[in-house]
């Protein structure tokens, strides 16, 4: 299917047609479109104010398309031959990026993009699937019973400076389940910059109490804003970030890595509370034990220095038992 981005033109007869109030369905046929089309350009279109123009819907669009994937440079064809080439030697595509990159003393391609390039292999009936050693990893979509609104506010809204790590107050959140054998979970926080980390034992994953654990556990603490999975669990997140006076944020269905202090801190936990472990008899002390073990734990990151010491600011002192 091919398809074209809309025109200056476009947009301002699009600019036009809204001031003299025409309906989307007349203002999509006369500049020749779907009119969810014009839909979209609306809602991408518009300022911080709510206003469309054609001169800053254009201007942003612009801006789209510079920073769009799409347009990064292309990889030769014979960059690809050789690529599948050392494949059918049975390299893995690390193997194959790695050796890439050594031979022309630059990333040439990454492992996901040979990944893509395998798949698209196998689609049109290729080989190179069956020279790998295991199968690439699928991401299987679940379905969900619903219950978080849909105009929660995305990850793509969090201020740049946050990912800096330079001040305290952000965090991230999450549960834990054990082995699935009962709905009891663990709930995770963990503050972006010093890795401090707060654990509550959960009967369920259920939205209430998840939000009153999640806020009387930061109550104490500096919270700017909190950066939550998509789980139904955290349905109750404006009340939460209402208490706390803070902003809240939503990572990507899917997209762990957004969230990927957190994700780190829960493969930590794990050395504790491993998956075939049921958490029905989990205790508060057991807990309380788990979290000052991770907060008084040197972090390569943090210069070997502790959570609780980058948190509140301590001078390092032999580590605590």
């Amino acid at each position: 299917m091919s398809f074209t981005h809309l025109t200056w033109r476009q947009r301002y007869q699009i600019d036009k047609d809204l001031k003299l109030g025409l309906p989307m369905a007349v203002i999509a046929h006369r500049i020749g479109v779907h009119r969810s089309t014009v839909y979209r350009e609306l809602e991408r279109g518009r300022d911080a104010g709510g206003c469309y123009t054609a001169a800053g819907a254009d201007e942003r669009a612009r801006a789209r398309v510079r920073q769009s994937a799409a347009n990064h440079p292309t990889k030769s064809a014979a960059l690809w031959r050789r690529a599948e080439r050392w494949i059918r030697r049975d390299l893995s595509p690390d193997e194959v990026a790695g050796r890439l990159e050594l031979l022309s003393g630059h990333a040439c391609v990454s492992v996901p993009a040979i990944y893509a390039r395998i798949r698209r292999d196998e689609v049109s009936c290729g080989d190179l699937h069956e020279h790998l050693r295991r199968a690439p990893k699928r991401w299987v979509v679940r379905p969900t019973t619903g219950g978080l609104p849909k105009n929660r506010p995305s990850i793509r809204q969090r201020p740049k400076a946050v990912y800096a790590r330079r001040t305290l107050g952000h965090w991230e959140a999450d549960t834990m389940l054990g082995n699935h054998s009962h709905p009891a979970r663990v709930l995770i926080a963990v503050e972006r910059k010093s890795r401090f980390t707060m654990l509550a034992k959960l009967p369920s994953g259920k939205a209430l109490p998840t939000g009153r654990a999640l806020a009387r556990g930061l109550e104490h603490f500096k919270v700017t804003s909190i950066t939550f999975d998509n789980g139904v669990e955290f349905a109750n997140y404006a009340r939460v970030c209402q208490q706390l006076n803070c902003q809240a944020y939503f990572a990507q269905p899917y997209r762990a890595y957004q969230r990927g202090t957190c994700e780190n801190t829960v493969g930590l936990i794990r050395q504790y509370l491993p998956k075939h472990r049921s958490l029905r008899k989990l205790t508060d002390a057991q807990l309380r034990r788990i979290e000052h073990r991770l907060n008084h734990r040197p972090r390569k990151c943090l210069g070997y220095l502790t959570p609780y010491e980058v948190s509140f600011n301590k001078t390092p002192v032999a580590i605590r038992t």
